[in-house]
């Protein structure tokens, strides 16, 4: 296991609860910008890597089991917002307000790839499970699916009433979700970029809304009556 608190690594043994290692991170750097809750870390599948980020430019990807630096992942300049894997671990998405996304072999640390150039900052990221297309949440109110192999838009929703700040795959990954800075949560058709469940209103259950729109295992058995060219399953 391992925690992050101001830039302060504790690898932590998880069958003893004893501290394995400590390690400073990110220079010794404290977060302190406003969107960022000190610092972060993903984890691989695999369990062999992780990264840590903070508010600043840099990711570092490190070795789970000694926290030995592997590779240090620069944006121009700004913050980091979020750290993304992709399923077989093999690529990693930083997203940045710098505007861009950009795509890193894992096992080189190189840049891979144009940026993915978004019009404002970019929140949160996730890829699909065969790793070709990256979901992005941005603050100019949108959601947008991107091509990985090409570094092309490939959908965007329409303007949300807020910031865009997070978005989740939901099972068979034909639907997503995107949830702006109010808390209203709405679901979207991954395929056209059309809305399939109607938003929940800040301080409401957005999980209701899912529910009653895609049931209980996210797979969708009507549509919004908005949307209904599209054909039911």
């Amino acid at each position: 296991m391992v925690l992050c608190h101001r830039s302060q690594i504790l690898l932590v043994d998880v069958a003893t609860g004893m501290v394995r290692g400590q390690i400073t991170a990110m220079e010794g750097k404290e977060a302190t910008h406003g969107y960022v809750i000190r610092d972060r870390i993903r984890i691989t599948s695999h369990g062999d890597l992780f990264a840590v980020w903070g508010s600043h430019n840099v990711v570092e990807i490190r070795e789970l089991q000694t926290g030995q630096l592997r590779h240090s992942l620069r944006h121009d300049r700004d913050f980091v917002h979020d750290v993304q894997f992709s399923p077989d671990d093999s690529l990693i998405a930083t997203c940045s307000s710098d505007h861009t996304v950009r795509l890193w072999n894992a096992e080189s640390g190189k840049s891979m790839g144009t940026p993915l150039h978004h019009p404002g900052w970019i929140f949160n990221a996730q890829f699909t499970r065969d790793g070709k297309r990256l979901l992005t949440a941005c603050d100019d109110r949108h959601a947008r699916v991107w091509d990985v192999t090409t570094g092309t838009s490939v959908l965007a929703t329409y303007e949300q009433p807020d910031q865009v700040f997070g978005v989740c795959l939901l099972p068979g990954e034909e639907f997503f979700l995107a949830c702006d800075r109010s808390g209203q949560l709405t679901a979207w058709d991954t395929r056209h970029g059309k809305m399939m469940a109607p938003g929940a209103a800040p301080g409401t259950d957005g999980l209701s809304v899912v529910t009653e729109w895609f049931g209980e295992g996210g797979h969708r058995f009507g549509a919004n009556p908005s949307q209904s060219d599209l054909p039911l399953e």
